[in-house]
Formats: structure tokens, sequence, C-alpha cells
């Protein structure tokens, strides 16, 4: 069904994609965003959470799931019913991040267990600070999770392959972060869906803005008029659309696909059934799909931290 590519093919394959993910970025910048996380969005995550779970979620116990299944669970409750504890999304993150430790190199349960007392000693130590809350409520589920682990993939593929076009491969993906957030001026107007969808994903943009030093555009003439906010939209647009194309580009390596038929049914079903309800209402779609987006975030950390103990050791040995 999916002709294996060669190295150099696929290589090359994902520079073409980094490219028509740029250009689209930048020419339409929040419909692009929309439609790449309504439509490829619900299928990665199904697919992703699939392969994951074949490969044991790269932990020491298969079980070793339900904790984040839970805190996911958990964001999904803070965020749209006891939303005055929505600040809480920060600790079940962190939470998450401390399992994935766990998960990956503790196999003993008395040291897991003193582990997770340490990490929610740090939780309290940290929780009020608003750094804190940033890193682990705003851009690790965002940004770092499409843009800086996507690259770090990158990297270490390039590393362990050792070839020219790998490394090729890496600075264009770099090349095309720096691209788009360049002051390219052209008589762009979000359209109309733009502005009544996006509203979803105000907050993440404010809050970029805001750190970035233009307070003054943290608001939604600022997002969707000002040269700044365009240009942070454009990152965000290319970071999460290639996200997504670069895991679908590595279907025969990854083989996501080769999973019993009934799995593979369901995941089609619910894949189509969520763009239905997205194209019905994406403020709806956006809350059905809100649970499994979050939970592939939180499952994806055993395999990031894999992914940076890898580069480390290519780049010293």
């Amino acid at each position: 069904m999916f002709e294996k590519l060669t190295l150099d093919q696929l290589n090359y394959t994902n520079i073409f994609l980094m490219l028509i993910a740029a250009v689209a970025a930048v020419i339409l910048p929040f419909e692009v965003f929309l439609i790449s996380y309504g439509i490829l969005g619900p299928l990665h995550y199904l697919t992703e959470i699939s392969w994951l779970h074949d490969k044991n979620y790269y932990s020491k116990f298969k079980a070793d799931f339900i904790p984040f299944l839970l805190l996911a669970v958990g964001v999904f409750l803070v965020s749209y019913v006891f939303t005055a504890k929505v600040r809480w999304v920060s600790s079940f993150v962190f939470l998450s991040v401390a399992l994935a430790i766990v998960m990956v190199y503790i196999e003993k349960w008395l040291y897991r267990m003193m582990f997770l007392l340490f990490a929610l000693f740090l939780l309290i130590l940290f929780y009020e600070l608003e750094f804190f809350r940033l890193i682990f409520m705003v851009y690790m589920p965002t940004i770092i999770h499409v843009s800086i682990f996507t690259g770090l993939f990158i990297w270490y593929g390039a590393l362990k392959s050792k070839s020219k076009s790998g490394y090729i491969s890496l600075m264009m993906y770099v090349l095309c972060s720096i691209v788009v957030i360049l002051p390219i001026s052209w008589n762009y107007i979000v359209s109309d869906f733009g502005v009544a969808n996006f509203k979803l994903f105000l907050t993440m943009n404010f809050t970029i803005l805001t750190n970035l030093g233009y307070t003054e555009l943290a608001n939604v003439d600022g997002v969707y008029k000002s040269t700044v906010g365009i240009m942070v939209m454009r990152f965000i647009a290319f970071a999460y659309t290639y996200h997504y194309l670069n895991w679908f580009s590595k279907t025969s390596v990854i083989k996501w696909h080769e999973v019993p038929k009934l799995r593979l049914v369901f995941v089609l079903v619910a894949w189509l059934t969520a763009i239905v309800i997205y194209i019905y209402d994406y403020s709806l779609g956006f809350m059905v799909m809100y649970l499994l987006s979050f939970l592939h975030v939180l499952l994806e950390f055993p395999l990031n931290y894999k992914t940076v103990l890898g580069i480390v050791k290519e780049l010293t040995t």
C-alpha cells in the first residue's frame, strides 16, 4: 500500500513538504492552520497513539499508559467542566513529564514512588511561578511539541543516518522556520472562516505576543491585523502543518498502518467522523478531539526523552 522510500527520497520528500507548508503558511496562515488542525490533526492523534501502543509507549510496563490517560482526562475536565481550575493543566502536564522519566528509566516500584513524590514536591514549589505556567500549560503542548521536538526528530535522524540529505533536511527546516517569520508584506486579510474559528486558539497568540514584548498587540486586532501578529501566526501555521505532514511522510518507515484491520477501520471511521464534526461546528470538533489531542502529546513524552538522549549519544560517541 505504501511503497518504502529510500532514505534520500524520504528526506527530499520532507524538504518538499516543508516548502509547501511554509508557502501555504505565508499566504493563508489562519486558514491553513485551521484546516491542518481539523483535518490532519485527528488522523495524526489516532495513528500515533495506535503506533505508540504497539511500541509499548516506550515504557517498562504495558499499563504505564493509564496514568497518562487519567491526566489527559483531568486536562479535559478542568478545561471544559471545572474551568475555575484550568490552571491545573500546568500541573497535569508537569506530572506527565515526570511520569515519562519513570516509564522509560525506572523499573522498581519503590524508586518510582520516590521519584514521583519528589516530582510532587517540585510541583508544589514551582506551581505559583508564571514561568512554570507558561512552559507546561501554554508552550509544552503546543510550540514545543510541534516545532522543537519535530526539529529534534529530524536532527536525530540526520545524526543516526549520517546522510547528506538528512542534514540538508534539518537546515531547510530551520530556514523555513525563520523565513515564515520575516515581515513579508502583502494585502492579506483574515477570512470570516478564520476569524470565526480561530477564537479557540487566541490565548496562545496573546501569550506569545506578550512574551515577545508586544503586550499592546495581545488583543484580537493585534493578532489578526498587525504585522507581528501575522508573523506569529505564520510560524504557528507552518509548525503545525509540517508537524502533521512529517508524520505521514514517514508512513512506509514508521508503518503505523500495519495494524489489525479492525483497528485500522476504527481509526479511519473515527477520523472521518471528526472531520464531519469539524465541518459542522469547528468548536464542537475541537472539544470532541481535545482529550485525544492532549493524550497524544502526553504519551509522546517518553519518545521525546529517548530522542534527546539519542542526540546526546550521537554527539558524544
